[in-house]
């Protein structure tokens, strides 16, 4: 175990608080309770509110959504975008959408929610690991049973055919409320190749040009590539923005065995550059998608839990990792705030910033 620990003059050198926890502590593993329900954008919301008792209100915060509609399941007609600047009404936000009916509803939807007040800049693209401005049809390869379909079809077929018969939709639909899917089936580009065609851009480049490489308060990945491409996403298209340390917090969804299977690998990258994660455990159910749940936050990167539960680690229902920058303890308050909102006990990380 301290095989990844660094020898210093005799003493171990802790690099990050698992050597501490393996060198120091021999803390016995604790076990996981009852899992009540996958975690995934609908923890979202707790976590906003449990940041705002940390991060002041009425500080500029810079926002990025990376998969920014609520459109493509069964969700409430709102996102992230909204949920956050709900509750952090200073600073930019950046939304990255690539399905073009929904980049247009999330312009609109913004612009009438905060009566023009603030300012969102959507970038209608597909990210990619090549940057390439030619905007072309875009071919969908995960999840598998998608594969091959365009994002035209797919969206149309998602939202005009299959969520349209969901009771959830159909009773906004019947409220007069225009959701993300409504607004997609009554396009009037929808049967329009060329309106669908987007330019691939690397998140390097995006955050250059669009962000001129500040540093990000809180950014969602929920783009879906898939784990094999999200591996080549690391290596050459997020590269820079990570070994920049540029994020406070970020939540990545998981949503397939391979993340599970190669979890370790995640978790050695973030140590490395000074990053702790976890894991979103929601601990209220949910009615539908879309709807509020609570949350705790597991800790992975010191040994302190059991191993992963089979249910989990099978990568049958998508779940949220949560990442926060170790040099900035002040975050993790929100373990306690977990804690205590879910009546959980899960154990802080030991120490979470540097101490050398």
């Amino acid at each position: 175990m301290l095989r990844s620990c660094e020898i210093l003059r005799g003493r171990l050198r802790f690099e990050d608080t698992w050597c501490r926890t393996a060198a120091e502590e021999r803390a016995p593993q604790q076990p996981w309770p009852r899992q009540v329900d996958h975690s995934h954008a609908d923890t979202q919301e707790s976590l906003f509110d449990q940041l705002l008792t940390i991060w002041s209100a009425e500080r500029p915060r810079l926002f990025v959504d990376v998969g920014a509609s609520a459109g493509g399941g069964f969700h409430r007609n709102a996102s992230d975008v909204h949920f956050f600047r709900d509750r952090f009404p200073q600073g930019e936000t950046l939304a990255v959408e690539m399905v073009a009916p929904f980049a247009e509803m999330l312009s609109a939807s913004f612009a009438e929610r905060y009566d023009g007040k603030l300012r969102l800049d959507v970038a209608n693209v597909f990210l990619d690991v090549e940057d390439d401005p030619e905007p072309r049809d875009v071919v969908l390869d995960f999840p598998p049973v998608v594969r091959g379909r365009s994002i035209s079809f797919q969206t149309l077929l998602s939202c005009c055919q299959e969520n349209a018969r969901h009771p959830h939709f159909m009773q906004l639909h019947a409220e007069g409320v225009q959701t993300f899917c409504s607004v997609a089936c009554a396009w009037k580009h929808r049967e329009d190749g060329s309106k669908w065609r987007v330019p691939r851009v690397r998140w390097d480049s995006l955050w250059q040009s669009r962000l001129g490489r500040r540093k990000v308060d809180f950014i969602k990945v929920d783009f879906d590539p898939g784990h094999a491409h999200w591996q080549r996403h690391l290596r050459r298209g997020w590269r820079d923005f990570f070994d920049s340390r540029a994020f406070s917090v970020m939540t990545l969804e998981l949503d397939e065995r391979a993340y599970y299977e190669h979890l370790r690998e995640f978790l050695e990258f973030m140590r490395a550059r000074d990053y702790y994660v976890f894991l979103k455990w929601p601990c209220t159910r949910r009615r539908f998608d879309g709807d509020f749940q609570t949350t705790a936050y597991v800790p992975l990167t010191d040994p302190l839990m059991e191993p992963l539960p089979a249910s989990i680690a099978a990568g049958l229902s998508p779940q949220d990792l949560l990442v926060l920058d170790r040099r900035q303890p002040e975050l993790f308050r929100l373990v306690a705030l977990g804690n205590a909102a879910c009546g959980t006990n899960f154990p802080e990380p030991r120490n979470p910033w540097p101490v050398w």
